[in-house]
C-alpha cells in the first residue's frame, strides 16, 4: 500500500456512486475540478431505463469518474441545465469537465442509453475523440 493508492482508495470511495446534484454534489464537481457524467432526466419511462443504464455502467465507471443526476426544472437543478445548455427532450447524458477552469461539454448524442453506451461515451472523452 502507498500513501497515493489509500488517498485514491478513499476520495472514490467518500462520495456517493451516483448522487443527486444538490450543493454538495456542485462544490465536489465544480470547486473540485472533477470531470461528470450527468444524467439530466424527468419522470417517464425513457428516464427509468436510462437511470438503470447508468446505474448498471457505474460499476465499471467508479473511481473514474464522478456520476450525478438532475432534473431540470426547479433550483439549482434548473441553474445547472441552464449552465451546461440542456435543452430538447430529455434523458440527457453529458459529460462536464470543469478542469483548469475552462468548462468543457459534451452531449451524448445516441438514442440507447445502455450502461454499455454509457461506458463507451466516457471512454471516448478519456480518449479525447468528443466533440
Amino acid at each position: 500500500m502507498t500513501v497515493e493508492a489509500v488517498n485514491a482508495f478513499i476520495t472514490t470511495n467518500s462520495v456517493p456512486t451516483i448522487m443527486p446534484f444538490d450543493q454538495k454534489a456542485a462544490q465536489l464537481i465544480f470547486g473540485g475540478g472533477q470531470s461528470c457524467l450527468f444524467l439530466f432526466t424527468e419522470e417517464g419511462e425513457a428516464s427509468d431505463r436510462a437511470t438503470e443504464g447508468l446505474t448498471e455502467a457505474s460499476s465499471k465507471l467508479k473511481g473514474e469518474i464522478l456520476m450525478a443526476t438532475s432534473g431540470v426544472v426547479d433550483g439549482l437543478d434548473k441553474r445547472l441545465a441552464d449552465y451546461v445548455g440542456v435543452t430538447g427532450d430529455l434523458p440527457q447524458l453529458w459529460v462536464v469537465d470543469p478542469a483548469g477552469g475552462d468548462l468543457k461539454k459534451f452531449r451524448f448524442e445516441g438514442e440507447d442509453f445502455s450502461a454499455e453506451n454509457f461506458v463507451q461515451f466516457f471512454e471516448d472523452f478519456q480518449a479525447g475523440s468528443l466533440n
